[in-house]
């Protein structure tokens, strides 16, 4: 059994965005974290990565639109 470790990483960085954005709105903030946003593109790209490298193109391809679609999130999101 192959370990994708790039699937691994790439969750690993969703999942920290996603506590980021909660610790965030614990604190009454109810805007998107520009980190968020950051952390999302990173993990995604390496699901894209790892989707490219299994032979997965339909699942890299997919990826590929969700971070397109995060990348528009980040360039409307605060500095």
């Amino acid at each position: 059994m192959a370990f994708h470790y790039f699937s691994i990483a790439g969750l690993a960085l969703i999942s920290i965005a996603w506590l980021l954005q909660y610790q965030k709105m614990s604190r009454g903030k109810t805007e998107l974290a520009r980190e968020f946003a950051i952390l999302q593109v990173a993990g995604i790209a390496l699901l894209i990565i790892d989707g490219f490298l299994g032979g997965l193109y339909e699942l890299a391809a997919m990826n590929l639109i969700s971070c397109g679609c995060a990348l528009l999130v980040l360039s409307k999101a605060k500095r």
